[in-house]
């Protein structure tokens, strides 16, 4: 995975989330044809779930040149490459009659924040381009009526995206709690959010058992994509 040309870099939450979506489209039953990834960046998520999912099509959009450029070369040098495709465009200037089964998204997590001195950190973390408001009207405007959709936040900002979703009547039914160990505060949440859906199952993640030591839950879900993992 080459990330030289883009701002977002791989990182260890965004694995987290590509490999629990990839695991949680592999077990449905109904076969999910089509798959939306907003801001791929270098491809990292839909290169996740291609590797499990090999029968659906993915569109992976990315607005950022460089980063469109980097995406498409890892998407022409993986197995998948014939069931991706890759848009150079902004999401809120996509109007396609034809909805996705599902979308994914990692998006930059701060709005109206307080910003660092480094342009690139603050064109990953905080969102310039597309407003958290803007991204709910964007999975609401291109996702099937029982089509899922999936994002990361940090849980201050998740908390805001899911009442932004409950508006347009979207319900948080699968949630992913992410913790560095036991007994640290959840740094971040995975959330699926469907239509129709009032029950919520919620699952917890420690990255750590102890101090450099992943845990069990962490290396099972990652083996497939760490191979020293599986070693």
């Amino acid at each position: 995975m080459e990330q030289d040309r883009c701002s977002m870099k791989v990182c260890t939450d965004a694995c987290i989330q590509g490999a629990y979506a990839a695991n949680f489209l592999a077990k449905e039953e109904n076969n999910v044809k089509n798959i939306l990834d907003i801001g791929t960046g270098t491809g990292l998520l839909t290169l996740m779930l291609a590797q499990k999912n090999p029968k659906s099509h993915f569109d992976a959009i990315e607005l950022n040149e460089s980063a469109y450029m980097q995406a498409k070369e890892n998407f022409s040098s993986s197995p998948w490459t014939k069931n991706i495709s890759i848009i150079h465009e902004d999401i809120r200037n996509i109007h396609s009659s034809e909805k996705y089964d599902f979308i994914i998204c990692n998006p930059p997590f701060y709005e109206d924040e307080m910003k660092s001195n480094k342009p690139h950190k603050n064109q990953s973390k905080h969102s310039r381009d597309l407003s958290h408001q803007e991204l709910k009207d964007c999975i609401n405007k291109n996702l099937s009526e029982d089509g899922t959709s999936c994002i990361m936040f940090p849980e201050k900002q998740f908390s805001r995206f899911n009442q932004l979703m409950e508006k347009d009547d979207y319900d948080a039914t699968h949630l992913l709690k992410v913790r560095q160990a036991s007994g640290y505060p959840c740094f971040r949440i995975i959330g699926f959010f469907d239509k129709g859906m009032k029950s919520v199952t919620t699952g917890d993640l420690c990255i750590y058992e102890s101090k450099w030591e992943y845990s069990p839950e962490f290396k099972s879900l990652l083996k497939d994509y760490y191979l020293y993992l599986d070693a």
